[in-house]
Order: structure tokens, then C-alpha cells, then sequence
């Protein structure tokens, strides 16, 4: 797991992704993060876990690695197995034992904040932005991120917003239920730290001590996260189809060269 380590807390973990330079979340970087999570749920020890950013960099990730969607970088067998992969990992997310935070400093687009949304608990820098804006580089919204991120903004305005490809400010996406928490970059509060406070008294409660929290949890989730990883592989097929497209392609092109520059 060279991009992605685990640190132990008292009770939970602090999972932290550490690709510079703006953590692009290639293959590798989500079988490290599905690694870390599996390893973290197969140890009893663990009650809960935090997603952090390792970089110094006012970014918690810029999103998927478009090279991974770029027809001139990857082929069908590896864009599959980016596309199982990644969704094994938020529906594993989703629905986990584990009470999970993500603690979101800077910049959070596309697949970071999918990451965020099956996180049980968000918190964004005061100077954040956080979205789906994948609309904006001309290629659509997976179909069950857009329905997790509708169903916590509400089906008009998150329609409106899926469509634009708006990135919501820290207070505006408090405002929608995208984020819980902000903390103060003016006042020097640290992300990590306010989650980590969040996580230790979260584990006082019940949720910390008993299986009433977990229960709750999987009878609400369990459904949708295991039809979500079910679909992977049709949606891999849906998504080698689309980057096939001349236009997609060029716009694809165009925003990797940008983010390379980064």
C-alpha cells in the first residue's frame, strides 16, 4: 500500500492517501485504499475510520486519474478492473461496520467527493469545495453516485447540480447535507484533528460499544451498496463505450494534460 497508509488510534484508524501531486486516484491508488480498508474492518480492534489527505497540498484528491479513462493510456482489461475496483471500494465504504469520516481539506471533485458521500460523516476545510463535476469535462455522472449524491441533496436540487457540475462551497454544502462540519483555515483549525475529536466521542456512544449503530446501518444500506458493486462490470462495459467517443475522448485528453500540469 505505497500510496495509502493506516495509522492506529485509540479504537480507530486514520487511512491517509498520500499520491502526490494532487492524490489522482489511478488503479493502484484504489486497490490501496480497498486494501486498507479491508484490512482495517478484519481487525475487531477497529471501530472506526478516517480518510485524510497525506499531502501537504491544499487538496484532499483531484478526482479519478483521467489516464485511466484515456483510450491512448489504458485498454479495456485494465479500465474494467479500475472500474470493479473503485466501486468494490465506496460500496464497501458505504456500508461498512466501520463509523467512517472523511476529514476533506481543499479541493474535493468528482471521485473524491464519491469518497465523502459513503463516508458516515464529512467534514471540509472553510476554503473547500467539494462536487460531482464530471458534467463540466464532458463525461456523465456515474449513475450511483449521482443517486447517492441526489439522495443526500435532494432529487430537484441535486439533479440541477449534477447537471452543471457545480463545486459547492464549505457553507453552501453544509447548507445541502454534503458536509457536516467546517473547520476554519482562517482561525488555523486542522481537519484532521476536528475528526479525530468527532471519531473519539462517536466511540463513546453506543455505536461504539455495541452493534445497535451497525445494525441501523446495514438495514439502510445494505441493499443499494450491494446492487452498486453488483453493477460493476456493466458499468465498466458503459464506461469503455462512452471514452470511445470521439468528442468524450478530446475532452478526456484535454483535462488529463491540465491536471498533469498541476
Amino acid at each position: 500500500m505505497g500510496m495509502v497508509s493506516v495509522d492506529r488510534r485509540n479504537g480507530f484508524a486514520v487511512i491517509s492517501i498520500n499520491r502526490p501531486p494532487v492524490n489522482a486516484m489511478s488503479l493502484e491508488l484504489w486497490s490501496d485504499l480497498l486494501d486498507a480498508l479491508e484490512e482495517v474492518e478484519g481487525d475487531e480492534s477497529f471501530r472506526g475510520a478516517i480518510f485524510a489527505s497525506g499531502l501537504k497540498k491544499n487538496v484532499f484528491t483531484a478526482g479519478i486519474d483521467l489516464r485511466e479513462l484515456t483510450r491512448e493510456k489504458t485498454d479495456e482489461e485494465r479500465l474494467t478492473k479500475f472500474w470493479v475496483t473503485l466501486t468494490t471500494f465506496l460500496a464497501k465504504v458505504y456500508r461498512s461496520r466501520l463509523f467512517t469520516i472523511a476529514a476533506v481539506k481543499g479541493q474535493c471533485p468528482a471521485g473524491g467527493c464519491a469518497l465523502a458521500l459513503c463516508c458516515d460523516y464529512r467534514i471540509l476545510t472553510s476554503d473547500g469545495s467539494i462536487g460531482l463535476n464530471e458534467t463540466r469535462i464532458g463525461i456523465p455522472v456515474p449513475t450511483n453516485w449521482a443517486r447517492l449524491f441526489c439522495e443526500i441533496a435532494g432529487k430537484g436540487k441535486g439533479e440541477s447540480l449534477l447537471l452543471t457540475g457545480e463545486m459547492l462551497r464549505a457553507d453552501r454544502a453544509r447548507e445541502l447535507g454534503l458536509v457536516h462540519d467546517i473547520v476554519s483555515t482562517q482561525e488555523g483549525g486542522c481537519v484532521l484533528s476536528r475528526a479525530q475529536d468527532v471519531m473519539s466521542k462517536i466511540l463513546q456512544t453506543s455505536y461504539g460499544i455495541g452493534i445497535g449503530g451497525e445494525l441501523t446501518k446495514s438495514a439502510l444500506r445494505q441493499s443499494f451498496s450491494l446492487r452498486w458493486e453488483s453493477e460493476a462490470y456493466d458499468e465498466a462495459r458503459r464506461t469503455w463505450e462512452i471514452t470511445g467517443d470521439p468528442t468524450v475522448r478530446k475532452t478526456i485528453q484535454a483535462y488529463a494534460q491540465k491536471l498533469s500540469k498541476m
